[in-house]
């Protein structure tokens, strides 16, 4: 790897000045518009998309058009070529974040990728009821609404969510190296999706025994795919109160560790926006967690049960009714649920399971991934300004988390 500037770890930061760092940059230092793909000899995943550069040029300026192109995947890892010229179409993703000048892409085969030797997606633990075997689809992502902060807030998040062993679904990630047409786009993140193709190949089942819905801000229902009729009488019940068919309609053990960590992590864009819940065929209804990026972004003296009953936009005075706030204050007056979900969480934070160490362990480890490149990212996009600030923003993230930390603790164990 041609670099030159010198690791300096999270801890030696607080004694470094941004002039120190400035330094650690040489005359021979690479621009980014001089790497290579053999410039990248690491495990991590190198993509370089080969595709006509007009037609992706017209597709990133105008990314609100919902344009698709075809393309070809090229991944490398260790400088040797694993995937070559496999038939994709790609298109910009996101919402907010597509007005970054790094545009998530969604990645879409032709026919569903053999992923069983996780030459394209390989995370370090999979849960034992989900199989990444095959993928139809997946997301070169630019970290969301934190790709002007830290760009591991969302997979550091997610993978709090993995090591604490929830019983939940969500997008699977690995950060990458990614170029387009040989040329250094940037650091993005290959994320599994949450959308039908994503849960059905989680669940290793077809598309056509998915039944999916979303909920995008403010409140609203999107049915997607399968039985809308079962999706509408879901909601009904919610709106009748129907507590004994919601227990049946709905997975309770992965609903509850779903609302907890949700809450626990004061994720302040949801549960109005960004909800995906499913069913395989006649199976109950269970929920996906993604899009993390807004975790603990606006207020840590908020009680977990005061995330889920009062969701507040910013941009909004009052709360926000949605369903899945519906759900949770219907089910929450029923004893037996109310019970198992406060005994869940007391477990949890007895278990230190969000603990702020363990998730600082992961913010180092995500940052020893992507770190030696980073300034080749920062040489390309100006939105993180130097190393220095990356590393600020790193340890202000963590600091968040324990301010969170505490906070609960302190209004535990009724959260208010």
């Amino acid at each position: 790897m041609k670099k030159t500037h010198i690791y300096f770890s999270l801890t030696m930061l607080l004694f470094l000045s941004c002039t120190r760092f400035s330094e650690t940059l040489t005359e021979d230092f690479l621009s980014s518009n001089e790497l290579t793909i053999s410039d990248f000899n690491t495990e991590m995943p190198v993509v370089n998309i080969e595709v006509n550069q007009e037609e992706f040029d017209n597709m990133y300026s105008n990314f609100l058009d919902d344009i698709e192109i075809e393309a070809f995947l090229n991944l490398y890892r260790n400088n040797t070529l694993l995937i070559e010229d496999e038939l994709i179409e790609i298109e910009v993703k996101g919402s907010y974040s597509a007005n970054f000048e790094l545009k998530s892409l969604g990645v879409k085969f032709d026919d569903s990728f053999d992923n069983e030797s996780r030459s394209l997606l390989n995370p370090k633990f999979i849960f034992p009821n989900h199989s990444l075997d095959e993928i139809k689809a997946f997301r070169l992502r630019n970290s969301g609404n934190d790709f002007k902060e830290t760009m591991l807030k969302d997979i550091s998040y997610t993978q709090l969510a993995i090591e604490a062993g929830l019983d939940i679904d969500l997008t699977y990630y690995e950060p990458a190296i990614v170029f387009i047409n040989n040329t250094f786009l940037g650091i993005m993140n290959i994320r599994s999706e949450a959308n039908t193709n994503g849960v059905s190949r989680l669940n290793d089942a077809k598309k056509k025994d998915i039944t999916l819905a979303k909920i995008n801000f403010p409140g609203e229902i999107e049915n997607k795919d399968g039985d809308f009729e079962r999706i509408g009488n879901f909601l009904n019940a919610i709106e009748e109160e129907n507590i004994s068919y919601l227990k049946q309609e709905v997975d309770i053990n992965n609903f509850i560790d779903y609302m907890i960590f949700q809450s626990y992590i004061a994720n302040s864009d949801w549960p109005y926006n960004n909800v995906r819940f499913y069913a395989v065929n006649d199976r109950p209804f269970r929920f996906v967690i993604f899009d993390l990026d807004l975790a603990n972004d606006k207020s840590f003296k908020k009680s977990p049960l005061d995330y889920i009953r009062e969701p507040i936009h910013p941009s909004e005075k009052e709360p926000i009714k949605n369903p899945i706030t519906d759900l949770f204050n219907v089910l929450y007056n029923d004893t037996d649920f109310k019970i198992q979900f406060d005994t869940r969480f007391q477990e949890l934070i007895a278990n230190e399971a969000f603990s702020s160490e363990r998730f600082s362990t992961i913010i180092d480890t995500n940052f020893a991934v992507i770190d030696s490149y980073m300034p080749f990212h920062i040489d390309k996009y100006s939105e993180i300004s130097t190393i220095f600030e990356w590393y600020k923003n790193l340890d202000l993230l963590k600091e968040n988390f324990k301010e969170r930390e505490d906070y609960i603790k302190s209004v535990n164990p009724l959260f208010e």
